[in-house]
């Protein structure tokens, strides 16, 4: 399942999809909003959008993930990870704005720990632009014995 609050990009996917064969399904939805009822996954994927999203958002986006995952289940986010001095970042502030550029996928752990997620941590990836963080929402995945 894919959601994205666009519905041009939704279209976007669901034609790279339907070309590739795939039977994954897209619909328009906001991650402060995710359609799907509570604990329906065990893995929530976000690339490419936490830079977009003002804090606020940010929030309540991280408190909507943790409502949709299973127990046990995990976080993962990878975006920009913008190096701190130089040309870079200051290119980036007049392209993109000042809260776009200053984000920082590291930023995501607040949120994450703010939401209840355990085990959170993030760093980087081998594209030195973007990072990763990732949480696991608290409790045994059903049909376990052991954590996580």
């Amino acid at each position: 399942f894919g959601i994205d609050a666009a519905p041009e990009m939704i279209q976007v996917a669901r034609r790279k999809a339907g070309r590739a064969g795939s039977r994954a399904s897209f619909e328009v939805g906001l991650i402060e909003d995710i359609p799907f009822e509570d604990g329906r996954f065990d893995t929530v994927v976000n690339t490419l959008v936490m830079h977009h999203l003002p804090r606020e958002v940010k929030s309540a986006g991280m408190k909507e993930v943790r409502r949709v995952l299973k127990p046990g289940g995990l976080f993962l986010a990878v975006d920009l990870s913008l190096p701190s001095g130089g040309l870079l970042p200051r290119v980036m502030r007049l392209f993109l704005g000042h809260h776009m550029a200053d984000s920082d996928v590291a930023d995501t752990l607040g949120h994450l720990r703010d939401a209840g997620f355990s085990g959170t941590e993030s760093g980087p990836t081998s594209n030195k632009y973007f990072s990763y963080a990732r949480g696991v929402k608290p409790g045994l995945p059903l049909g376990t014995d052991t954590v996580r």
